[in-house]
Protein backbone atom coordinates (compact mmCIF):
# COMPACT_ATOMS: atom_id res chain seq x y z
CA UNK A 1 0.00 0.00 0.00
CA UNK A 2 2.50 2.51 0.69
CA UNK A 3 4.06 1.85 -2.59
CA UNK A 4 0.50 2.90 -4.39
CA UNK A 5 0.23 5.99 -2.32
CA UNK A 6 3.55 6.92 -3.07
CA UNK A 7 2.69 6.33 -7.08
CA UNK A 8 -0.37 8.24 -6.48
CA UNK A 9 1.27 11.53 -4.95
CA UNK A 10 4.16 11.30 -7.73
CA UNK A 11 1.11 11.05 -10.41
CA UNK A 12 -1.19 13.60 -8.78
CA UNK A 13 2.28 15.87 -8.67
CA UNK A 14 2.96 15.55 -12.40
CA UNK A 15 -0.40 16.28 -13.15
CA UNK A 16 -0.57 19.51 -10.94
CA UNK A 17 2.47 20.53 -12.55
CA UNK A 18 1.53 19.91 -16.41
CA UNK A 19 -1.32 22.13 -15.34
CA UNK A 20 0.15 24.77 -13.51
CA UNK A 21 4.05 25.34 -15.31
CA UNK A 22 3.88 28.46 -16.61
CA UNK A 23 2.38 29.55 -12.88
CA UNK A 24 4.80 27.52 -11.23
CA UNK A 25 8.05 28.84 -13.38
CA UNK A 26 6.93 32.57 -13.17
CA UNK A 27 6.37 31.99 -9.13
CA UNK A 28 10.13 30.87 -9.13
CA UNK A 29 11.76 33.33 -11.12
CA UNK A 30 10.50 36.04 -8.74
CA UNK A 31 11.80 34.00 -5.99
CA UNK A 32 15.36 33.61 -7.33
CA UNK A 33 15.12 37.37 -8.37
CA UNK A 34 13.89 38.26 -4.85
CA UNK A 35 16.73 36.00 -3.02
CA UNK A 36 19.53 36.13 -5.80
CA UNK A 37 22.66 37.23 -3.14
CA UNK A 38 21.19 34.56 -0.72
CA UNK A 39 20.83 32.02 -3.10
CA UNK A 40 24.13 33.10 -4.83
CA UNK A 41 25.76 32.55 -0.70
CA UNK A 42 24.33 29.43 -0.60
CA UNK A 43 25.49 28.26 -3.76
CA UNK A 44 29.48 29.06 -3.47
CA UNK A 45 29.19 27.70 -0.11
CA UNK A 46 28.22 24.21 -0.93
CA UNK A 47 29.93 24.11 -3.87
CA UNK A 48 33.25 24.66 -2.01
CA UNK A 49 32.28 22.06 0.72
CA UNK A 50 31.86 19.77 -2.00
CA UNK A 51 33.83 20.53 -4.76
CA UNK A 52 35.64 17.14 -5.43
CA UNK A 53 32.55 15.22 -4.94
CA UNK A 54 30.86 17.83 -7.34
CA UNK A 55 33.54 17.45 -10.09
CA UNK A 56 33.84 14.12 -10.18
CA UNK A 57 29.69 13.72 -10.79
CA UNK A 58 29.76 16.33 -13.51
CA UNK A 59 32.94 14.81 -15.28
CA UNK A 60 31.06 11.08 -15.04
CA UNK A 61 27.58 12.59 -16.20
CA UNK A 62 29.56 14.55 -19.45
CA UNK A 63 31.60 11.48 -19.97
CA UNK A 64 28.06 9.04 -20.14
CA UNK A 65 26.26 11.88 -22.08
CA UNK A 66 29.16 12.90 -24.17
CA UNK A 67 27.40 12.62 -27.66
CA UNK A 68 24.16 14.01 -26.45
CA UNK A 69 26.18 17.23 -25.09
CA UNK A 70 28.10 17.67 -28.49
CA UNK A 71 24.41 17.57 -30.40
CA UNK A 72 22.77 19.72 -28.20
CA UNK A 73 26.00 22.33 -28.32
CA UNK A 74 25.55 21.76 -32.35
CA UNK A 75 22.21 22.89 -32.57
CA UNK A 76 21.86 25.57 -30.29
CA UNK A 77 25.19 27.27 -31.95
CA UNK A 78 23.36 27.25 -34.84
CA UNK A 79 19.92 28.50 -33.72
CA UNK A 80 21.46 31.09 -32.31
CA UNK A 81 24.70 32.08 -34.05
CA UNK A 82 24.64 35.58 -34.90
CA UNK A 83 23.62 35.75 -30.91
CA UNK A 84 26.32 34.30 -29.66
CA UNK A 85 28.44 36.01 -32.04
CA UNK A 86 27.54 39.70 -31.15
CA UNK A 87 27.45 38.74 -27.51
CA UNK A 88 30.93 37.60 -27.98
CA UNK A 89 32.48 40.56 -29.37
CA UNK A 90 30.73 43.09 -26.55
CA UNK A 91 32.28 41.08 -23.64
CA UNK A 92 35.74 41.52 -25.59
CA UNK A 93 35.19 44.52 -26.02
CA UNK A 94 34.17 45.44 -22.24
CA UNK A 95 37.14 42.94 -21.28
CA UNK A 96 39.89 44.02 -23.65
CA UNK A 97 42.57 43.89 -20.69
CA UNK A 98 41.13 41.26 -19.26
CA UNK A 99 42.03 38.77 -22.87
CA UNK A 100 45.00 40.06 -23.64
CA UNK A 101 46.34 39.12 -19.97
CA UNK A 102 44.48 35.50 -20.10
CA UNK A 103 45.82 35.23 -23.62
CA UNK A 104 49.63 36.05 -22.62
CA UNK A 105 49.33 33.73 -19.68
CA UNK A 106 48.05 31.02 -21.54
CA UNK A 107 50.73 31.12 -24.27
CA UNK A 108 53.56 31.46 -22.09
CA UNK A 109 52.19 28.49 -20.05
CA UNK A 110 51.91 26.26 -23.10
CA UNK A 111 55.47 27.75 -24.11
CA UNK A 112 57.22 27.23 -21.12
CA UNK A 113 55.81 23.09 -21.17
CA UNK A 114 57.39 23.09 -24.84
CA UNK A 115 60.32 23.90 -23.59
CA UNK A 116 60.53 21.77 -20.68
CA UNK A 117 59.07 18.60 -23.09
CA UNK A 118 61.86 19.69 -26.34
CA UNK A 119 64.80 21.30 -24.72
CA UNK A 120 65.41 25.27 -23.51
CA UNK A 121 68.14 26.09 -26.24
CA UNK A 122 68.87 25.83 -29.60
CA UNK A 123 69.19 22.38 -30.94
CA UNK A 124 71.65 24.03 -33.10
CA UNK A 125 73.48 26.78 -32.16
CA UNK A 126 72.64 26.41 -28.12
CA UNK A 127 71.80 29.64 -27.42
CA UNK A 128 69.16 29.68 -24.61
CA UNK A 129 67.21 32.69 -24.81
CA UNK A 130 63.48 32.16 -24.76
CA UNK A 131 62.71 34.82 -27.05
CA UNK A 132 65.29 33.90 -29.44
CA UNK A 133 63.79 30.56 -29.86
CA UNK A 134 60.98 28.49 -31.70
CA UNK A 135 59.03 25.38 -33.31
CA UNK A 136 60.61 23.25 -35.41
CA UNK A 137 58.82 21.13 -37.74
CA UNK A 138 61.36 18.70 -38.94
CA UNK A 139 59.27 17.24 -41.61
CA UNK A 140 57.93 20.51 -42.97
CA UNK A 141 54.34 21.58 -41.52
CA UNK A 142 51.01 19.78 -42.51
CA UNK A 143 48.55 21.82 -44.32
CA UNK A 144 46.43 24.53 -42.47
CA UNK A 145 49.14 24.54 -39.94
CA UNK A 146 50.77 28.19 -41.42
CA UNK A 147 50.03 31.28 -39.79
CA UNK A 148 49.89 32.81 -37.06
CA UNK A 149 46.13 31.94 -36.37
CA UNK A 150 47.34 28.66 -36.05
CA UNK A 151 50.20 29.00 -33.82
CA UNK A 152 48.83 28.55 -30.23
CA UNK A 153 46.94 25.33 -31.77
CA UNK A 154 50.41 23.68 -33.37
CA UNK A 155 52.11 24.19 -30.10
CA UNK A 156 49.52 21.90 -28.43
CA UNK A 157 49.80 19.30 -31.27
CA UNK A 158 53.67 19.39 -30.01
CA UNK A 159 53.10 18.98 -26.51
CA UNK A 160 50.57 16.30 -27.22
CA UNK A 161 53.44 14.23 -29.75
CA UNK A 162 55.82 14.59 -27.52
CA UNK A 163 57.91 13.54 -30.42
CA UNK A 164 61.92 14.83 -30.76
CA UNK A 165 61.71 13.26 -34.42
CA UNK A 166 59.03 15.43 -35.70
CA UNK A 167 59.67 18.92 -33.16
CA UNK A 168 62.72 20.61 -31.89
CA UNK A 169 63.75 23.78 -30.71
CA UNK A 170 65.70 26.70 -32.87
CA UNK A 171 66.30 29.79 -32.49
CA UNK A 172 64.97 32.30 -35.25
CA UNK A 173 68.65 32.59 -36.68
CA UNK A 174 69.31 28.87 -37.05
CA UNK A 175 65.06 28.50 -38.50
CA UNK A 176 65.04 30.81 -40.89
CA UNK A 177 68.75 30.13 -42.04
CA UNK A 178 69.01 26.88 -42.38
CA UNK A 179 64.90 26.44 -43.72
CA UNK A 180 64.43 29.24 -46.36
CA UNK A 181 67.64 30.54 -47.42
CA UNK A 182 70.18 27.47 -47.29
CA UNK A 183 68.80 24.66 -48.82
CA UNK A 184 67.59 23.33 -45.22
CA UNK A 185 71.22 23.35 -44.05
CA UNK A 186 72.00 25.83 -41.06
CA UNK A 187 74.64 28.32 -41.69
CA UNK A 188 76.65 26.86 -38.26
CA UNK A 189 76.78 23.35 -39.70
CA UNK A 190 77.86 24.38 -43.00
CA UNK A 191 80.95 22.61 -44.41
CA UNK A 192 83.34 24.11 -46.87
CA UNK A 193 82.52 21.57 -49.61
CA UNK A 194 85.40 22.41 -51.82
CA UNK A 195 87.98 21.86 -49.17
CA UNK A 196 87.84 18.77 -46.96
CA UNK A 197 88.96 19.46 -42.89
CA UNK A 198 91.87 17.27 -41.83
CA UNK A 199 91.32 15.10 -38.99
CA UNK A 200 90.15 16.72 -35.93
CA UNK A 201 89.72 20.14 -37.35
CA UNK A 202 86.64 21.98 -38.59
CA UNK A 203 86.20 24.73 -41.58
CA UNK A 204 84.65 27.63 -40.36
CA UNK A 205 81.58 28.63 -42.54
CA UNK A 206 81.87 31.80 -44.35
CA UNK A 207 78.93 32.74 -42.58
Amino acid sequence: MAMDHKGQEQERRKRYYAANRERIIARQRRYYAAHRKERNAYSKKYHQAHREELEAYNKEYRDTHREEFKTRGREYYLAHHEELKTRQRKYNRAHADEQREWKARQRKAVWDEILRIYGASCSCCGTQTRYFLTIHHVHGREEGERGRANQFAVWKKAIAAKDPRAYRILCFNCHLGGMHHNNGICPHTKRNSSKKPSAGKTVRSRY
